[in-house]
């Protein structure tokens, strides 16, 4: 069997190590935007469905993010039951207020940023 030769031309684009230091700072911004989401303050506030909150501030990253999930029955012939995702909540440290999030779509995007999420089946 006969090697066919080929010939590369040198390269166009970045060296191996520019591409090792961008993806060194791609790093540090990824970490540095996961701090950011862990440090973010959140105020607890009175809402008509759970009552008075304290106002108080609280860090993300020691609270914990509670998933509700409401149960779907069963359907037609072929429909069958389910959990589907609720809205989010977090319980106040300093005066343990429910907070709810279903009109808060900034602070439940940052779900992972929450110290642990706790997910709750309520029937």
């Amino acid at each position: 069997m006969t090697r066919i030769p080929h010939f590369q031309p040198a390269l166009a684009g970045p060296s191996d190590a520019e591409v090792e230091a961008a993806r060194a700072v791609i790093a540090a911004r990824e970490a540095a935007l996961e701090q950011q989401a862990r440090d973010t303050l959140v105020q607890c506030t009175s809402q008509i469905a759970t009552g008075k909150g304290c106002g108080g501030f609280s860090r993300i990253g020691d609270l914990t993010f509670i998933q509700t999930h409401f149960y779907i029955e069963p359907h037609g012939c072929t429909g069958g039951d389910y959990w589907r995702q609720g809205e989010g909540r977090f319980i106040c440290p300093h005066c343990g207020h429910v907070n709810r999030l279903y009109d808060s779509p900034e602070v439940t995007k940052l779900k992972p940023a929450f110290k642990a999420v706790e997910d709750r089946h309520d029937d």
